[in-house]
């Protein structure tokens, strides 16, 4: 990506109302869109260009917590991170909200 980059590695478990969420999830991915990311230790939004990406095996995992009924699936993601990007000219989808 030219320049110093943090690349990061991690595992996640997905929450999702609805499955079908997930194909919008890998679309964007596989449109190599940097895709805005948070977590608990940051302090702002970042955003992750996916270098590389994997899903477990199998069915989505169905629950329910305070009668809410949510999917999970396992996933593996890599990329690095990018401090400035201009999220406007994309669309607004991020990984926040569906990483754990």
């Amino acid at each position: 990506m030219g320049g110093y980059s943090e690349v990061v590695s991690f595992k996640a478990k997905i929450l999702l109302k609805d499955i079908k969420f997930f194909i919008g999830f890998e679309t964007l991915i596989k449109e190599a869109r940097p895709l805005r990311i948070n977590s608990f230790d940051m302090v702002n939004f970042k955003h992750i260009f996916i270098t590389e990406y994997s899903v477990e095996l199998g069915n989505f995992v169905k629950g329910s917590f305070n009668s809410t009924i949510y999917y999970t699936k396992e996933l593996s993601i890599t990329g690095a991170i990018i401090d400035d990007y201009n999220e406007s000219a994309f669309n607004k989808f991020g990984v926040k909200g569906l990483l754990l």
